[in-house]
């Protein structure tokens, strides 16, 4: 009976450290992201190429084209591929714009495993959310999402 009680407190606390660490794993990678400069974009970090597409200005001019050109097609290669996707950590990152998102990537990319909260309990136990903030020249407060599912 000692036994058991012990091992279940101890998987408890094992459950609490896996917690903590995706939820830092969620925070610390999504803060680096928005600091890291793009060189196919002149060098502007991420943060201002989605202050600019939120915007939707023309100041920042990318291989791909624009700031919100690059967002859509290349940006989601070059930060997830090699990174949450290797590793094998489901994830969604999204921005918030109006009613629709200007960014909604998810992976697995299998619509009926969408890392959000509708699915805890069906295709995933627990989800963690990173947030970061954006503020804008124009005062407006841009929110950028990062959800990690188990």
């Amino acid at each position: 009976m000692i036994f058991l009680v012990k091992f279940m407190i101890l998987d408890e606390k094992r459950s609490i450290k896996e917690d903590f660490s995706r939820k830092q794993v969620a925070q610390n990678f999504l803060n680096a992201m928005l600091i890291t400069n793009v060189n196919s974009c002149n060098d502007a970090t991420v943060s201002q190429i989605i202050m600019e597409c939120y915007e939707q200005g023309s100041n920042i001019a990318c291989s791909d084209g624009n700031a919100c050109n690059y967002l859509q097609q290349q940006f989601n290669s070059d930060f997830f591929k090699d990174t949450l996707a290797t590793w094998k950590f489901n994830y969604r990152f999204y921005i918030p714009r109006g009613t629709n998102n200007l960014i909604d990537f998810n992976y697995p990319a299998d619509p009926t495993k969408v890392c959000n909260e509708g699915n805890i309990g069906q295709a995933y136990d627990s989800l963690e959310n990173a947030q970061a903030k954006i503020g804008t020249l124009s005062g407006s407060t841009i929110l950028v999402n990062l959800d990690l599912c188990s």
